[in-house]
């Protein structure tokens, strides 16, 4: 959206058919709002009346001893499902640009040729671009142009992410941060959703669940099961849908030398222009 008045040619590519649910904690922050005011402030009033989400005013943090500190947020935020909210900003792209969308893609390689870059699809086409952005995870195709790149599992982050309706006892507006004895460096999260649902979690550091060879799943569920409060407020709470698991980068790495650019996000986007 933000290059709609630059005259590039632009397609974005995506293996997925939208809607779709993408592992995330849906947690969005202040600042995609102010993105999208600053490319066009009708934007932020779309994202503001874009109704499938709930308000983010502020977070707590639980220690292991039950004491909790709370901070409200200078600047509010939301949660939203991904499968609802990347779907929002998809059809933002499709109602205000021009660009080429091209869902239900898979890419199979990326190489470089004399006139930029050739983008190879799985139903045997092929595209070219001048540049290429690649958001597209930890996996990413785009990430194998730049050969000095190497995984550190101390930059890495495993986690777990489940659906649940009628958790009770969630305070309006706030996020919810829980640390227990057993289970650190990691931390389990309730994120409140619209109609009594939540995004919950639990994460760890990489090089700590290889470490200690940890079953991030199975202690998803013990950190409810030991954890004297949350068991008593997921007693009756049901989990809708499987529990998935998804990789966090905590690196802040933008790779960019003409003709690609790849950025650490799981979007499973690639942004071709011309």
């Amino acid at each position: 959206m933000a290059l709609k008045q630059v005259g590039l040619k632009v397609a974005l590519i995506d293996k997925a058919e939208f809607p779709r649910d993408k592992v995330c904690g849906d947690a969005i922050g202040s600042r995609a709002a102010r993105v999208l005011k600053n490319i066009d402030p009708k934007l932020a009033d779309e994202l503001e009346a874009f109704p499938q989400k709930s308000k983010s005013s502020g977070w707590k943090l639980v220690a292991p001893n039950g004491k909790e500190v709370k901070l409200l947020f200078v600047n509010y935020g939301y949660v939203s499902a991904r499968e609802h909210f990347d779907n929002f900003l998809l059809n933002l792209v499709r109602k205000h640009t021009s660009t080429t969308i091209m869902t239900g893609v898979k890419i199979t390689s990326v190489n470089y040729s004399e006139s930029g870059v050739d983008v190879n699809l799985e139903n045997g086409s092929k595209l070219n671009c001048k540049m290429i952005v690649g958001c597209d995870g930890a996996h990413s195709i785009v990430r194998k142009l730049a050969g000095d790149f190497k995984v550190d599992p101390a930059n890495y982050s495993g986690a777990v992410r489940a659906y649940f309706d009628n958790v009770i006892d969630i305070e309006e507006e706030i996020i919810e941060i829980h640390l227990g004895k057993n289970f650190l460096p990691g931390y389990f999260w309730i994120f409140p959703l619209p109609n009594n649902a939540c995004n919950v979690g639990f994460g760890m550091l990489s090089s700590e669940i290889s470490k200690r060879r940890i079953d991030i799943k199975k202690s998803f569920y013990d950190f409810i099961e030991q954890h004297p409060n949350l068991k008593a407020r997921f007693a009756n709470a049901k989990q809708v849908g499987e529990l998935k698991g998804l990789v966090c980068h905590s690196v802040v790495r933008i790779i960019c030398s003409p003709p690609k650019m790849f950025c650490f996000a799981a979007t499973r986007h690639l942004l071709l222009t011309r």
